[in-house]
């Protein structure tokens, strides 16, 4: 079984002993888990408009979406943050299903739903990748980063949750103090 992770974070190096902790600690949750359910991709994406619905329940959202995702194959674990590791989440293949780390570095909310969404455009966009290559770092300062696949991640998730044109209806309303 290999591991391959398309992680998402602030500040990750190649040669992090934590960060090589951090996969092998998931890898061993994952394989615990064991998801039988297989990988629904077309679940997903019929089930995806409702995400946003999910993200306004503070208090039950982040698990409905859980538990719904992992009924298609999906699997989704939560991570304490490691210290000196900043890692937003990661997506890796596992028996070759999609299965996501979140992991709240910040220790604000919102950052957990942009996360998963980060993590699943990876899957939904990146998945044949993410099956082959070993594994590719969203970390933009690597030289080993695939810039623009995170760039696109980054976007899809921020526009799914509150688009650019939302942000420009609302913002002649917003008071600015000098």
């Amino acid at each position: 079984d290999v591991l391959n992770p398309a992680y998402s974070s602030s500040k990750l190096y190649r040669k992090n002993p934590m960060c090589d902790y951090w996969i092998e600690f998931s890898r061993q949750i994952f394989r615990k888990i064991n998801n039988t359910n297989p990988y629904d991709r077309e679940s997903l994406i019929k089930y995806f408009p409702t995400i946003r619905w999910h993200s306004m329940n503070v208090e039950e959202g982040i698990w409905e979406v859980i538990k719904a995702l992992y009924k298609m194959g999906i699997t989704i674990i939560y991570l304490p943050k490691f210290k000196k590791l900043h890692v937003r989440g990661a997506t890796f293949s596992v028996n070759k299903k999609p299965c996501i780390v979140l992991t709240d570095y910040r220790g604000f909310y919102p950052t957990l739903w942009f996360a998963l969404l980060h993590e699943l455009h990876h899957v939904l966009f990146d998945w044949e990748d993410i099956l082959v290559n070993s594994f590719h770092i969203s970390d933009k300062t690597n030289l080993y980063t695939q810039v623009e696949v995170e760039d696109v991640a980054d976007k899809f998730a921020r526009d799914y949750l509150f688009s650019d044109e939302k942000m420009n209806e609302i913002l002649p309303h917003i008071k600015k103090q000098d």
